[in-house]
Formats: C-alpha cells, sequence, structure tokens
C-alpha cells in the first residue's frame, strides 16, 4: 500500500511522520493520482480550499481512495468532502492507535469518522429524516430493511441493532450490505446523506 500525504503543513508531517507501521510519501504540490491503488491522505488545513477542487476532478471519476484531515473538524466539512468522495475524515493530531486503524481502513476500501461526530451526524439525520417523507426514498427495500436503515439513522450500532430487531449481528451486517447494495452507497454516512434528500 502506498500513501501520499498531501501537507503544507510542517508540525503535521513531523507528527505523522512519527506514527509507526505507516509509511508515506509527502508532498506540497497537488499530484494527479497514478492509479486507483495508491492511497491519499489530504491535510485539509493547509492545503486548503483546492481540496474540493482536486477531490472534485479526481475521486469519483478515477475511485481515487482519499481520507481528509483537519485541524478543527466540523460535521459540515465532513459531509462536505464525503459528498465529493473522500473515505475518511478525522482530527489531524487525533492519537497514533486511530491514526494507525484509519490507514488501514483506508488500505481496505473502508471509511472512518470520529465517533463522537458520527453521533452528532446520526442525530441531525434523525431529525432531518423524520420530519420528513423518505418512504420513496426506501421504496427498493424490504420492511426489515427500511427498519434497519431507520436505526443506523438514530445512531444504533450493529449490536444495538441486532438487540432492538431481535436477530443476530451478522444477520444485520448481511442487511446493511443488501441495503447499500440497493441504494447504491457504499457506508453508513452515504446512507445519511442519501436519507437527507428526502
Amino acid at each position: 500500500m502506498h500513501l501520499t500525504v498531501l501537507t503544507r503543513s510542517a508540525s503535521f508531517k513531523d507528527y505523522f511522520s512519527g506514527i509507526p507501521e505507516v509509511m508515506s510519501e509527502f508532498t506540497e504540490q497537488w499530484v494527479e493520482p497514478e492509479n486507483s491503488e495508491n492511497l491519499y491522505l489530504i491535510h485539509h488545513s493547509s492545503m486548503g480550499s483546492e481540496t474540493k477542487d482536486w477531490l472534485a476532478e479526481y475521486v469519483s471519476s478515477k475511485g481515487i481512495v482519499v481520507g481528509i484531515c483537519s485541524d478543527l473538524p466540523e460535521i459540515g466539512e465532513m459531509l462536505e468532502m464525503v459528498k465529493l468522495g473522500a473515505r475518511s475524515y478525522c482530527n489531524s493530531y487525533m492519537r497514533t492507535a486511530h491514526f494507525q486503524q484509519f490507514v488501514h481502513l483506508l488500505g481496505n476500501g473502508q471509511s472512518w469518522f470520529p465517533p463522537e461526530m458520527m453521533q452528532q451526524t446520526f442525530n441531525l439525520a434523525h431529525k432531518a429524516i423524520h420530519g420528513s417523507d423518505i418512504e420513496q426514498l426506501l421504496e427498493p427495500l424490504t420492511t426489515r430493511e427500511k427498519d434497519i436503515a431507520t436505526a443506523v439513522t438514530e445512531g444504533l450500532s450493529n449490536k444495538q441493532i441486532a438487540l432492538q430487531a431481535s436477530i443476530t449481528e451478522p444477520t444485520v451486517k448481511s442487511h446493511l450490505t443488501n441495503i447499500f447494495r440497493k441504494l447504491q452507497i457504499k457506508d453508513r454516512v452515504e446512507l445519511i446523506l442519501y436519507l437527507k434528500q428526502g
């Protein structure tokens, strides 16, 4: 796995360089992605508004895997970056163990978002969704899948959903896989963004 870190911040570069088991190349210039197997981590706080232009140009059209770091993370920015195709979003100076998990998941095509921000996002989405008619958005789903999709917007974990629905966690995961496939989305964050259209 090759990780390219785009940053113009010496302090972020020093901090990130100290994370064990994460081999990376640093650049201060915007690069044209070579192939979709490379991973990119953008320090948005130092790269500025050009981040959005780069994401719009390369991520959706070429399937580039990108994570975003922000010195002052906030929900609106996180959701905007996800809409532009970012797979993960985090605090630039989070704990080393979290960064190792972040990079590992990114390398496996998965997402990582700060748990506390996810909970706030779920709360906002839950309010927005229950204030609108989402039946049409969930039309492709079975009744059970609709219930599980709604539970996701409430911020429930797979374990909590399993207890609430009297099913096993693997069954919840199977339902989520079907929900994501049917709605053509990749994860919980995209499910929330999708349902906020309603």
